[in-house]
């Protein structure tokens, strides 16, 4: 009864390494071409804007004479 077991198991070995070696387990996709990747989407429409003024460069505001700034620390 063994013997049966292992010319079996020994048989099935044989045919999966065969397949394997001559290629046949892969199938038919293995030797395709890859096909070309989809084509890019349109780019976005372009939408009109228009200029914006320039603006004044930024000052900073001016000093109130009036507070007397508190004395700096001895350093």
């Amino acid at each position: 009864m063994p013997k049966i077991r292992e010319l079996i198991a020994g048989s099935a070995l044989i045919a999966s390494l065969g397949g394997a070696a001559l290629g046949f387990g892969a199938g038919c996709a293995a030797g395709d071409p890859v096909p070309p990747p989809p084509p890019l989407p349109p780019p976005p429409p372009l939408v009109y804007a228009p200029q914006t003024p320039e603006r004044a460069p930024w000052e900073p505001p001016p000093q109130d004479p009036g507070l007397p700034l508190p004395p700096l620390p001895p350093g």
